[in-house]
């Protein structure tokens, strides 16, 4: 499922903790500034990680919340593998997002015979490059939650970049490419059914790569080159 991201914390979470007591929390756990991060940030000493019960707690979700503000990336461990029960711990952050693919939650898994909102590349059997997910909306979701309810016994491992890495390195190397991204609109599509009604759904947007707050700091970022054109990029000079 995904959640709703962006705006204040007083206006989006919904928990079974008061806001005001979780904000003493987090003023008391000097949350720390947001942190630009490579690889072997699991294996460092401010790895991102919190146990599932420790979320339920005023403590352990201000310490979540904290290293999500931190990395933008958080690892649960011990999640419940119901959906309920995932959904439970979800709420502790925000309200769960409703979209064609379902009320607010559901599997990549495809049930036998389903082909309504299964045309995503999550259904499919192949590698899956860095990306972010739903591209084609107006608003795409600023948090996301996916929880592996069955591992993989080879493979399936989940890569994770930081964008703003990303935007440091292209505007030390190639501040030309972040400008076209910056600047340039591209388009962005979905073609699929609405698994609820049926109906066939076509969503697109037209909207750049990099999106910057008044202040200069990143504000979103989309980039799927499944879905993306190739002239556009092809035309950027990437390095």
């Amino acid at each position: 499922g995904d959640l709703s991201g962006g705006g204040r914390i007083s206006r989006y979470l919904h928990t079974t903790h008061s806001l005001a007591d979780l904000e003493r929390t987090l003023l008391a756990l000097e949350a720390p500034p947001q942190h630009r991060w490579r690889a072997g940030l699991f294996a460092s000493a401010e790895r991102p990680v919190v146990d599932a019960q420790a979320m339920r707690t005023r403590e352990g979700l201000a310490i979540a919340l904290a290293h999500m503000r931190a990395h933008g990336v958080l690892l649960v461990e011990g999640m419940p593998l119901t959906t309920e029960g995932t959904r439970e711990i979800v709420l502790q952050i925000g309200c769960p997002r409703s979209t064609y693919y379902g009320d607010s939650m559901w599997s990549t898994r495809a049930a036998p015979g389903e082909d309504a909102g299964v045309q995503d590349t999550a259904y499919m059997e192949v590698g899956i490059k860095p990306h972010t997910d739903n591209t084609y909306f107006r608003d795409p979701p600023g948090l996301q939650v996916l929880n592996c309810v069955s591992q993989a016994e080879r493979g399936g491992e989940s890569l994770v970049v930081d964008a703003r890495s990303v935007v440091r390195s292209l505007r030390e190397n190639a501040p030309s490419t972040l400008d076209f991204f910056t600047k340039t609109a591209l388009p962005w599509f979905s073609y699929d059914r609405d698994k609820r009604a049926g109906l066939p759904i076509a969503l697109s947007s037209l909207e750049p790569v990099f999106r910057f707050a008044a202040s200069g700091e990143l504000d979103q970022f989309r980039f799927n080159e499944v879905i993306l054109p190739s002239p556009p990029l092809s035309h950027a000079h990437v390095h």
